[in-house]
């Protein structure tokens, strides 16, 4: 969800316009070329977020699929759900008196 988030924030900052890809720095006389090179590119955010929508999508398929009763590698799948836990609390005995002392 993050990274979705962050994609539509960056194509609302972006707005259409091309974004710096690239810096090519060189270590070159001036007179022959120049010494940097910016390249940018407009970025298919459309792409991204329908990419990123489709996994959660996808995700969000696959966690409904293993949270159903009896799904697929559920050894258990023919018994019912655990609807309530007993837990029995047992207080320890005192420990028997050998010596016939106290203390």
């Amino acid at each position: 969800m993050a990274r979705l988030r962050r994609a539509l924030e960056a194509e609302a900052l972006a707005a259409g316009e091309p974004e710096l890809d690239e810096v090519i720095e060189r270590d070159i006389d001036a007179k022959v070329g120049a010494r940097r090179e910016e390249k940018s590119r407009v970025r298919d955010y459309v792409g991204i977020i329908d990419k990123l929508t489709s996994r959660i999508e996808s995700l969000e398929r696959t966690r409904r699929e293993l949270l159903k009763p009896g799904a697929e590698g559920d050894d258990d799948a023919d018994k019912e759900p655990i609807g309530k836990i007993v837990v029995e609390v047992v207080s320890a005995r005192a420990a028997p008196d050998h010596d016939g002392t106290a203390g």
